[in-house]
């Protein structure tokens, strides 16, 4: 807290992670990507198409109204997975403890798509971005827009209390839960809840326009 003034209870204690080498998207997955996803089996597209599938001018954006369950399923599809929250985290945050992915530098316009006073919009479709803009916002390792935009789904149980007890080599996070970690923020919500160690959950089958993905492996 002394660090980082925002810092959350379920946030700590920080500590040290060791993880495997992994992989993970550079770009949220976007809806041109889950409609290949979509025609390859048949699955029912998020509710938020409505024009056959989508405007062209949608194809870039992140796919939202999309359920834990359902990111998991496209992952897999791709032949990948859901990365774990301390896969998602380091990817975010790199190794010296930055609060965002740019560093710890305030958010500002031209990092990421986050609210700022007097810029929330409860829209019908949200004011999203495409997955490739902000590029003054990337993580340590090259990833876009692992702040705001849209907050995306890991693949670890919820409990504000693991950090206490969880391993600190590949955690996988708790065995058993009710809800689904979900990290990042979005377009909808203030710098502190995207800062990169902000923890939010919901249940599986839980649908948002404020909540996507992106895959790991």
């Amino acid at each position: 807290p002394h660090v980082d003034a925002d810092a959350g209870p379920q946030e700590q204690p920080q500590r040290w992670v060791y993880l495997n080498a992994f992989d993970i998207d550079r770009y949220e997955v976007s809806n041109v990507h889950y409609l290949t996803f979509v025609l390859a089996t048949g699955t029912t597209g998020p509710p938020y198409w409505k024009a056959d599938p989508f405007p062209e001018k949608m194809a870039a954006h992140p796919v939202i109204g999309v359920s834990w369950r359902e990111a998991g399923a496209y992952c897999r599809w791709a032949g990948k997975r859901l990365p774990t929250e301390a896969e998602w985290e380091k990817a975010a945050r790199g190794t010296d403890g930055r609060i965002f992915p740019w560093g710890s530098q305030p958010a500002g316009w031209l990092r990421s798509n986050i609210a700022h006073p007097g810029s929330k919009r409860g829209l019908k479709y949200p004011p999203l971005a495409n997955v490739d803009r902000y590029e003054r916002g990337l993580s340590p390792y090259g990833s876009y827009q692992m702040a705001g935009n849209v907050a995306e789904w890991v693949a670890d149980w919820f409990d504000p209390e693991y950090y206490q007890y969880g391993s600190s080599y590949n955690p996988l996070g708790p065995v058993i839960g009710q809800e689904k970690v979900f990290r990042g923020g979005s377009w909808n919500e203030d710098p502190e809840v995207a800062r990169s160690a902000g923890r939010g959950a919901r249940l599986r089958d839980h649908r948002s326009y404020l909540i996507g993905f992106r895959c790991a492996r």
